[in-house]
């Protein structure tokens, strides 16, 4: 199913790559946080800023490395995401001056990208690469399970 939120004129439709992971996965993602950054982890940041998960469970361990922890979330279905390497993406990033597969990290580059892809009807971004992941920009979307 694809879900489609209108905005403006435009139409925000969520990446197939989205919809077939989620159903993979059965709606649960991990996020590898370190013994030293319990609260937050350490993102890239290169999607936008928000929650990033993985669909990749040893990916999310090797986040979080020794002494750390892998958490599970629960992320809804019905997310509208963009796909990182999608036509809005690209004008997102043109618009900012960076070619679609460059981005600056840290937190304007992710507070920019994030505003320009909620105004676009976007609820995260993702990613065919399991290190870079999935951001969810509205943490209360994602239920942290056991």
């Amino acid at each position: 199913m694809s879900l489609i939120r209108r905005v403006g004129g435009r139409a925000a439709k969520t990446a197939a790559l989205w919809t077939s992971m989620h159903a993979r996965n059965g709606g649960i993602f991990y996020r590898g946080v370190g013994p030293n950054s319990m609260a937050k982890g350490h993102d890239l940041q290169a999607l936008g800023a928000g929650l990033y998960v993985t669909w990749n469970e040893a990916q999310a361990e090797a986040f979080a490395g020794p002494g750390g922890t892998v958490l599970r979330y629960r992320l809804p279905a019905d997310l509208v995401m963009m796909d990182d390497r999608g036509k809005d993406m690209a004008e997102i990033k043109a618009s900012m001056g960076f070619q679609p597969w460059e981005y600056a990290a840290g937190k304007m580059f992710a507070r920019m990208l994030r505003m320009s892809a909620r105004d676009r009807g976007y609820d995260g971004v993702v990613s065919d690469n399991p290190a870079m992941g999935i951001v969810v920009f509205d943490e209360d979307r994602a239920e942290e399970v056991g």
